[in-house]
């Protein structure tokens, strides 16, 4: 990714090149879906101004095949806003916290009605501005899914299988380390929920070192699994091996002093049955939002030098 200025509107402009390695296979499917995940219309412009905005398509005048997207430039990722907390401080404030969560859910509510995966949702993938606006990138893994007939109950699936072999390791769900192919927004929900931790901790949820380690981190917080908690954990390889809790999440959230109505959503976002989480659109309106200390404005945010990953 680039810095460039955009020469019509004077402003400056981040310009992501497509890789071209197998430019035989024609144009890669990952650009196409980051293309079409992006460029939608018609939503309400309070839910569109949460996913990162695609200007324009260029072909490089001077290097022969190369392809850029342009998209508007984010002085920040959340990544390397949390990491300057962590050295320099100060920490985010509870309304500062509640401003940036509430405009990720609504990022993710419009994914949901655009039947959209992001399917690598962490904070290196969500940018900021200095107007106090965070909007959700890096489409490059999402996937279209179809929505199930209103009258089936469960959790939205799609008609067809995907890998399971996505999300980034810390951010990603057990039913993938279980080997489900067959998902829909509960697994985004879950990412958000570890997202939603580290903003209010400042430390990861489940920092594994590999899927095995990752697993039996998030079972010895969200507790041991069944088939009424999570359907079909009983066919994981280990699963006589998981430990069980033994640092619930509740008494982790209480060291960080986290507002009850936090731990509520917390939970709602993080529950081991797919089925079970809450909804983006959901989310939004939840009571959390809504006391106090009430979340700030974007435009009363602080500003910060610029920091990425």
């Amino acid at each position: 990714v680039y810095l460039a200025t955009d020469l019509a509107k004077g402003d400056q402009v981040a310009a992501k090149k497509i890789k071209m390695d197998n430019e035989k296979e024609g144009f890669p499917i990952t650009a196409i879906r980051e293309m079409e995940s992006v460029e939608k219309g018609g939503e309400p412009t309070f839910l569109r101004n949460n996913i990162i905005g695609l200007r324009e398509i260029v072909r490089s005048g001077s290097h022969r095949g190369s392809i850029y997207m342009v998209f508007d430039y984010m002085d920040h990722d959340m990544t390397g806003l949390l990491e300057r907390s962590r050295k320099e401080g100060p920490q985010f404030t509870a309304p500062q916290i509640k401003c940036y969560l509430k405009q990720l859910f609504c990022g993710l509510w419009l994914l949901d009605q655009r039947s959209v995966l992001h399917r690598d949702l962490k904070n290196a993938n969500l940018l900021v501005n200095n107007k106090g606006e965070l909007k959700i990138a890096d489409f490059g893994l999402a996937r279209y899914y179809n929505k199930p007939d209103d009258r089936n109950e469960g959790t939205e699936q799609v008609d067809s299988r995907m890998t399971n072999r996505v999300i980034t390791l810390w951010y990603r769900p057990p039913e993938l380390f279980l080997g489900a192919e067959r998902y829909g927004t509960e697994i985004d929900t879950w990412s958000a929920g570890c997202i939603m931790f580290e903003l209010l901790t400042g430390k990861p949820l489940f920092p594994g070192t590999n899927e095995t380690d990752q697993v039996e981190r998030i079972f010895s917080i969200m507790g041991q699994p069944n088939e009424q908690t999570m359907p079909g954990c009983t066919a994981y390889a280990n699963y006589e091996r998981l430990s069980v809790s033994r640092f619930p999440l509740r008494s982790r959230l209480r060291q960080a002093s986290a507002h009850p109505r936090a731990l509520d959503l917390l939970e709602q976002l993080l529950a081991l049955n797919p089925a079970a989480r809450i909804k983006a659109e959901h989310a939004v309106t939840h009571q959390y939002f809504f006391s106090d200390p009430m979340p700030c404005k974007p435009s009363q945010m602080p500003t910060f030098p610029s920091s990425h990953e």
